[in-house]
């Protein structure tokens, strides 16, 4: 295993770059990727998708700079691909610049890239891809080794997925990463207003040879895995032969659903015996209005308490998603939030501003109403407003945000809901982390008893205690107890940090937002 930026890039015929992002969402764990002493949550999957499917006469290497700063002017690459996320576009922008420079070919992918983008990308690159990359990759190179490279590759239809290529691992530095991603499904029969998913993948779920993907996580070099499909579970026969395939493969994994896999309790058991240990849920609103505005109506006339206790009873945690900032929110809405955080219960919940991503129908909407504000483009990542709310100001939105934010996440808060998650003996099974080493175990051992045991903060002492005491009963397996120990104090730096730079933002989003600004 190489060491996190011991190498510079090698000359080679191909770059896969993922630029720098500027900031990340508290709920995508930065301070846990700290305390674990690695780089980042997880590897971009696209690329090492891409990589697969590049013929070996190319020589190939990638660059995440989440991992490893890149120096433009120091590759030697005739071709550069490089994904293009929005609050990483201006680094996406920058390092083309530099590449082409440097005498490279670029090309620009990924979210960011879509009909509305293509001009501005453009005076950036030689080409740029729109949507699914797999099903233009192959012409693409073609036309490269022609030397003419066409402006704009787009696929004209979304591509057949059964047997997709297998990742190019090899080529990351993958023990600084958490987990490892992998998609074993693609498209959602959902049309969220907010949501690009439909835009690149489609409506009608595509799903992989469960063999194909099983083939995949045996190759994986490690042993924590996310599943990265929007929804794993909606094709609820793919998603119980694959549960049943991943048995006994013994790894620890993630996965994104929808609200309605509370309802099938074999499906649920199936996958915690499989492995999982969380699923991501989009609740998005208490407020029904809400989501008939935005068109999540699968979301409607659904118990989300009585769904979050469903999931817990297998075992699994739920990841819940929630967004303020949609027109009938108001701050009493976050106070609502709390009040059914700690009801339901839900220790991880993670709040986020509505954005509006380029490519969603939310976008045009907001584009044609004048409603877009001019945040800057780095920090459009849905922890600032960024959309004219038509009666809340931003600097009021904002103050909400960070208190309610400080609510969900302060340890008395903590300490109720671990009762009310961990005394049902839900979570009693042991779920050995294969990627935690003894070393690991000894550090992380002495950091909890310094973060939780000697603080003033008796909330902190009380959790501890707690769920240490019910261990020797057999209603918690010590794994769970220290994972959410850990969880919990890495989400408290996190939030700590939102709230020490409250003040910065303030002026940052009174810049930005001007008049529209005003508390």
């Amino acid at each position: 295993m190489r060491r996190f930026g011991a190498h510079p890039v090698p000359a080679c015929d191909i770059l896969f770059v993922n630029p720098r992002h500027p900031f990340n969402h508290y709920f995508t764990q930065p301070e846990l990727v700290r305390l674990m002493r690695k780089k980042n949550s997880l590897a971009p999957l696209s690329l090492a998708l891409l990589a697969g499917l590049t013929p070996g006469e190319y020589s190939v290497a990638v660059c995440d700079e989440d991992v490893r700063s890149l120096d433009p002017a120091a590759v030697s690459a005739k071709l550069a691909g490089i994904k293009v996320v929005t609050p990483a576009s201006t680094r996406a922008y920058a390092l083309a610049d530099g590449l082409r420079a440097a005498g490279a070919r670029v090309v620009l992918g990924g979210p960011h890239i879509t009909k509305g983008t293509v001009a501005e990308a453009l005076t950036h690159a030689d080409s740029v891809v729109v949507g699914e990359a797999e099903g233009v990759w192959p012409g693409l190179l073609d036309d490269f080794k022609r030397g003419a490279l066409q402006k704009v590759y787009a696929a004209q239809s979304l591509i057949p997925y059964a047997e997709p290529a297998m990742p190019r691992w090899d080529l990351f530095d993958t023990g600084a990463y958490l987990s490892l991603p992998v998609q074993a499904s693609r498209g959602c029969p959902y049309n969220c207003e907010f949501c690009n998913v439909t835009t690149t993948y489609g409506r009608t779920v595509r799903v992989r040879n469960v063999d194909n993907v099983i083939r995949e996580v045996a190759s994986l070099p490690l042993k924590r895995v996310f599943f990265v499909d929007d929804n794993i579970s909606i094709n609820r026969r793919f998603a119980r032969d694959l549960a049943g395939a991943l048995r006994g493969m013994d790894i620890s994994w993630f996965c994104q659903a929808s609200i309605d896999i509370a309802e099938d309790a074999a499906l649920l058991s199936a996958m915690a015996e499989a492995g999982c240990e969380n699923i991501l849920v989009g609740f998005e609103s208490l407020n029904a209005v809400n989501l008939r505005k935005v068109e999540k109506l699968h979301n409607l006339e659904k118990d989300y308490a009585a769904a979050v206790r469903k999931i817990n009873a297998a075992g699994i945690h739920v990841q819940a998603t929630f967004i303020f900032g949609f027109d009938d929110d108001t701050p009493d809405d976050l106070e609502r939030l709390q009040e059914f955080s700690l009801r339901a219960p839900l220790p991880f919940t993670s709040l986020s501003f509505l954005a509006a991503a380029p490519g969603t129908r939310l976008h045009e909407r907001m584009a044609a109403e004048g409603r877009l504000l001019p945040i800057p483009v780095e920090l459009n990542g849905g922890l600032l407003p960024s959309i004219r709310h038509p009666s809340v100001p931003p600097l009021t939105a904002y103050n909400a945000f960070v208190d309610a934010v400080g609510r969900l996440y302060r340890f008395e808060t903590v300490y109720e809901k671990a009762v009310a998650v961990f005394a049902t003996g839900h979570f009693a099974k042991a779920k050995k982390d294969p990627e935690v080493t003894p070393g690991d175990k000894l550090r992380l051992g002495f950091l909890l008893l310094r973060v939780y045991l000697f603080t003033r903060d008796k909330w902190r002492r009380r959790l501890f205690g707690y769920l240490f005491s019910l261990i020797p009963k057999g209603t918690i397996a010590p794994e769970r107890a220290v994972i959410f120990l850990l969880t919990m104090h890495a989400y408290s730096i996190s939030v700590g940090k939102i709230a020490a730079q409250r003040e910065e933002k303030l002026a940052i989003i009174r810049k930005y937002a001007g008049g529209d600004a005003t508390e």
